[in-house]
């Protein structure tokens, strides 16, 4: 259920990269939890094994969530200027972007 959570509050944040790490991270647990389930029912040792990369692969999405979060308040806190791109400009990303000033 917190995985849900999670992946409803960082839709709402509307960064893609949070997203997609926190929808991996939920498919990583929900696959984890079917191997450990395998593992009761058939005692075979490479679903165990699995089953403990699986959960790595969540807990290394979930880091990442958090250390991008936590990049994003740290310049937050900075003086930053927003720059908007040229319209219809290819070459460069649509929305603003942020730089920071010294």
């Amino acid at each position: 259920m917190g995985s849900l959570a999670l992946i409803v509050r960082v839709r709402a944040l509307g960064r893609r990269r949070l997203t997609v790490a926190a929808t991996l991270g939920f498919l990583f647990i929900v696959g984890a939890d079917f191997n450990g389930a395998s593992f009761l029912d058939f005692n075979e040792d490479y679903s165990s094994m699995i089953m403990a990369t699986l959960f790595a692969a969540a807990l290394l999405c979930y880091v990442g969530i958090l250390s991008w979060l936590a990049e994003a308040s740290w310049l937050g806190g900075r003086r930053t200027k927003v720059h908007r791109a040229a319209p219809f400009s290819p070459s460069r990303r649509s929305g603003p972007t942020r730089t920071l000033v010294a």
